[in-house]
């Protein structure tokens, strides 16, 4: 799409696909307010994931990265940082530099909240 000389892409919705942790399809069913992008035109964003169709205890929240087409999951509700589940997390409006690492926060099921910084994997 263009509008006044510039070109709009569309990177994410609230559609029936997504190539992310579950076996698709799945859905995005809300996605952060707070994209980042870096010089290299990859984003990073949040995004509320449900497998489609819906069943119980498939509903995440997870840090993606876009570039190229594709979709990179970087983290999620359910995984573990410091030995803890990953209870919630988000991420900042810059929160993605030019090397490719993003700054998140997580909320960890023991009550405890940190910042962490995700590294690319060479």
């Amino acid at each position: 799409m263009v509008s006044e000389g510039t070109t709009k892409v569309q990177i994410a919705g609230t559609f029936p696909y997504e190539p992310g942790p579950f076996p698709t399809p799945s859905v995005f069913t809300s996605l952060s307010q707070w994209p980042a992008i870096n010089t290299g035109g990859t984003i990073a964003f949040t995004a509320r994931v449900e497998r489609f169709p819906p069943s119980a205890g498939d509903l995440h929240t997870a840090l993606y990265t876009a570039a190229a087409g594709s979709f990179t999951s970087v983290i999620r509700t359910g995984d573990i940082l410091d030995e803890v589940e990953v209870s919630d997390l988000g991420q900042f409006r810059e929160a993605l530099n030019d090397s490719g690492q993003i700054a998140f926060w997580a909320q960890l099921a023991d009550g405890t909240a940190a910042l962490y910084r995700a590294d690319p994997i060479p």
